[in-house]
Parts: C-alpha cells; sequence; structure tokens
C-alpha cells in the first residue's frame, strides 16, 4: 500500500479541529470557519429542496480574513450536513477522503470536507460534511449578524484548502 499525500484526508483530531471557544474571538472570520444559517436563509438559496434552513454554512470565500479584501458579490458558503446521513461506507471515506484502490491511493469524496463535532454545541455537536458542491453567496454584514458558530484551527483550515483543491 502507498503511503498518502500530506493532508489528503488528513484532518486534525476531532478535539483540536475547533478552536477553543474561550479564544475564538481572537481570530478573524476566515475560510473554514462554521457559522450559522441566516434567518433568511431563502433570500440566499440556502434552503433544502422542503425550504427548510441548511443547518449551518462553512465559510469558502474568500479565503483570507473576511473584510479585508472586498467580496462583491458576497461572502461563498456551503452547506453543511450531519454525516449520519450518508452511509458507514461513505462516511469512512468522508473522514478518510482517500482510499486503495487496486493498489493505488486516490482521493475519494472530494466534494466532501469532514468537519468535527462542535465541542459543546447543542444542535452541531456531531460530526458533520460540507458539501462543496452547494453554494450560496450571502453578505457579509448578514453572516456577521447570524454568527459565528464555531473557528477553524490552522490544522483543520489547511485540510479543508487541500480538500477544495482536489475537488476543483
Amino acid at each position: 500500500m502507498t503511503s498518502p499525500p500530506p493532508f489528503v484526508g488528513a484532518y486534525p483530531p476531532d478535539g483540536s479541529f475547533w478552536v477553543p471557544s474561550t479564544e475564538a474571538a481572537k481570530y478573524p472570520w476566515r475560510y473554514g470557519d462554521l457559522v450559522t444559517t441566516p434567518a433568511d436563509a431563502k433570500s440566499y438559496g440556502a434552503v433544502d429542496s422542503k425550504e427548510r434552513p441548511w443547518r449551518a454554512l462553512m465559510l469558502t470565500h474568500p479565503s483570507c480574513e473576511l473584510g479585508v479584501k472586498g467580496a462583491p458579490n458576497g461572502v461563498q458558503a456551503v452547506r453543511v450536513y450531519w454525516l449520519r446521513e450518508v452511509s458507514q461506507r461513505q462516511r469512512t471515506q468522508v473522514i478518510l477522503g482517500f482510499a486503495e484502490v487496486n493498489g493505488h491511493t486516490q482521493v475519494t469524496r472530494a466534494n466532501q470536507v469532514y468537519l468535527a463535532p462542535v465541542p459543546g454545541h447543542a444542535s452541531l455537536g456531531e460530526r458533520m460534511y460540507a458539501d462543496l458542491r452547494q453554494t450560496v453567496r450571502i453578505p457579509a454584514e448578514v453572516l456577521l449578524a447570524a454568527g459565528r458558530v464555531s473557528a477553524a484551527s490552522h490544522d483543520a483550515r489547511l485540510a479543508v484548502l487541500r480538500r477544495d483543491v482536489s475537488f476543483r
């Protein structure tokens, strides 16, 4: 078996995926952060086929600190799902991000980014994934008003960026 390339599916341990809530205010909003879906989600297309708001959003653009560079069409975010909503085989592929096929390592589920549970959060305290194919653009001020759920750690941000590069 060949070794996987660095960070392909190599997410940090769940306990170090998110910045501790006591320290989050020290970190600017950035790529990979988990944010609350705005109350007027339908206005931005952040609703499912039954018009229910998405569980949460993960920021994907801009890749730098929010507000440093102008985002003329709003901030890009992607939909967040419970990991339990997919089969056990798919869960493993999302968490690992790669599989051995015929003696070679290949990327699997490139569009799906593993997200650890948010410690102490009432509704996002279980394993999740973000789908890079399901995007919305929402004005920064709307997201700021909705609130950040959790700031991604440096290692989590690198892993998410790596998945995004594999997907694109």
